[in-house]
C-alpha cells in the first residue's frame, strides 16, 4: 500500500511540474479575444439594429466599436498574464 502511495505522490509531483513549465502563448491570446469579439460584434449589432438603427449605421457603429475595443482587449489579456496574484503554486 505505501508503493502505491509513493507512486501516486510521485505522479502527482509530475503533474504540478507540467503545468508550472505551461507558456499561455500570444496566438492563444489572440485567438481567445477574436472569437470573444465575434461574440461581442454580434451582440452589438443585432441590439443596434433592435435600437431602429438603419443597417449601414448599425454595421459602421459596431466594426468601429469593436476594432478599438478589440485592441484594448488584447492588451488588457497579455498584462493580466504578467500579474502574479491570484497564481497558486
Amino acid at each position: 500500500m505505501k508503493h502505491i502511495k509513493k507512486t501516486m505522490i510521485k505522479l502527482i509531483g509530475q503533474e504540478q511540474k507540467k503545468k508550472r513549465k505551461m507558456k499561455i502563448t500570444r496566438k492563444r491570446t489572440f485567438v481567445k479575444a477574436l472569437v470573444y469579439r465575434l461574440w461581442i460584434f454580434t451582440c452589438t449589432f443585432i441590439m443596434l439594429l433592435l435600437t431602429g438603427q438603419e443597417f449601414k449605421d448599425a454595421i459602421w457603429t459596431t466594426i468601429g466599436f469593436n476594432f478599438v475595443l478589440t485592441f484594448t482587449y488584447y492588451s488588457y489579456d497579455r498584462l493580466w498574464q504578467h500579474i502574479k496574484w491570484g497564481i497558486e503554486k
